[in-house]
């Protein structure tokens, strides 16, 4: 009897100390992630904790979050991909590399890159989320767009003939300017795209 209940109370002990290690290893990860990490319940949206990471980067204290939805604090706009993501999120328990447009606090939009993966903490369905912010990075391939845009424009509207090729494509096809067609009188479909060999 006594020995028994002595045996099962050192093995309960250990159980419990072994959940406390394991507890203190995830927070102390968890803390010093150098990117964002939240935990958010799936049942009604709400986060339940974020790291410090996620803090400096929403402009906001951990208090000011949990409890609250990204929709809410107005972190997210695109709400319909955000509701799919959650959906596939369901569905697959992971999701990988997902980008989410939102709004900064300052009001400015921001672009986040971010994985998540389905856990269960007491009992609830919570997404384990991971996040970079990549609005630099999407300034830069808007700032490029625009560019080759600016380009496009001006090489079709030069008034002398003119032709380009890309590495893309490893120059195999040339891109050939309107007045070009104008003074040389082929039709688009039979030169566009083609080697100027």
């Amino acid at each position: 009897g006594n020995d028994e209940f002595s045996e099962m109370a050192a093995s309960f002990n250990a159980l419990a100390e072994s959940l406390q290690h394991s507890e203190n290893r995830f927070r102390a990860v968890f803390q010093a992630a150098p990117y964002a990490v939240s935990l958010l319940r799936l049942r009604d949206g709400a986060y339940l904790d974020v790291n410090p990471a996620f803090e400096r980067n929403a402009g906001c204290s951990r208090d000011e979050v949990v409890g609250h939805t990204p929709f809410a604090l107005g972190f997210l706009e695109d709400t319909e991909a955000v509701r799919q993501q959650a959906a596939r999120l369901r569905e697959t328990g992971r999701l990988d590399n997902q980008e989410v447009r939102g709004i900064a606090r300052d009001g400015t939009e921001h672009w986040t890159l971010y994985s998540s993966r389905l856990v269960e903490i007491d009992g609830e369905a919570v997404a384990l989320s991971m996040s970079v912010d990549i609005s630099s990075q999407k300034a830069v391939e808007e700032a490029l767009r625009e560019s080759q845009e600016s380009f496009t424009a001006l090489f079709d509207l030069a008034p002398i003939p003119m032709a380009y090729c890309d590495e893309q494509d490893g120059y195999r096809a040339t891109r050939w300017n309107e007045a070009w067609y104008a003074c040389f009188g082929y039709a688009r479909a039979d030169a566009d795209r083609r080697s100027g060999a």
